[in-house]
């Protein structure tokens, strides 16, 4: 569904403005994820683990209704074509961008495999930080790591729209906020393995995910 929409605001808006949109897209989706991390500690100590699924549940349901009844379609008229729903002509138009012959194709295999790894990593990194904090010699307690993974999204929310602004008034292209971001991304990494205070984490860790966090968005674009 992530992926859905960044592909929506990609369709539905010009190329010198997508940098900045997704960035916006990323943003609100940082800052949403923020509000749930911050009262996430509380919603656990008091109802425990289960209810905040079904409330993920709830959500991802009215999300799907709104796309399939309400969200207009992006795709020009033109290029339409009458199809079933999960018919196979959806799925090979799909697999056909990477497999028939084109130039540069090289560079869109590259670049989904970059796309997965970041994704990939970015899911792990999550859980990591959440067993990270709760062993010795932080033990963090739920409602820390809460305010925590919230912090780093409030960073993430801001780098992904200043960050993106501050480059493109620079004259930087896509290709090289990506590497510069993908260096403070390393950076980030390395700081939570060598913190070992609370302090040091949220000192550390949030001022270099602000750094960071624009990567991803043009790492959507090409």
């Amino acid at each position: 569904m992530v992926l859905a929409l960044l592909g929506y605001v990609a369709d539905t808006t010009p190329a010198e403005d997508r940098p900045l949109k997704l960035g916006i897209l990323e943003a609100l989706a940082f800052i949403s994820g923020m509000i749930g991390q911050f009262g996430s500690g509380f919603w656990i100590t008091s109802f425990g683990f289960e209810s905040p699924f079904w409330a993920i549940l709830a959500i991802h349901l009215v999300d799907l209704v709104y796309i399939v009844f309400f969200l207009p379609e992006s795709l020009p008229v033109e290029l339409r074509t009458e199809s079933s729903f999960l018919s196979w002509d959806n799925i090979k138009s799909v697999v056909l961008v990477y497999i028939k012959p084109r130039a540069r194709r090289w560079m869109l295999s590259v670049n989904l495999l970059c796309s997965f790894l970041v994704l990939f990593t970015t899911s792990v990194v999550t859980s990591l930080t959440v067993l990270y904090g709760k062993k010795s010699p932080l033990c963090w307690t739920p409602h820390i790591i809460g305010y925590f993974l919230g912090s780093l999204l409030v960073s993430k929310a801001i780098g992904a729209v200043l960050g993106i602004k501050v480059c493109l008034k620079l004259g930087m292209s896509n290709y090289t906020m990506s590497q510069f971001g993908s260096i403070f991304l390393v950076g980030n990494l390395a700081m939570m393995g060598l913190s070992k205070t609370t302090l040091e984490m949220f000192l550390g860790k949030i001022t270099i995910v602000f750094l960071e966090s624009f990567h991803r968005p043009n790492l959507f674009i090409f």
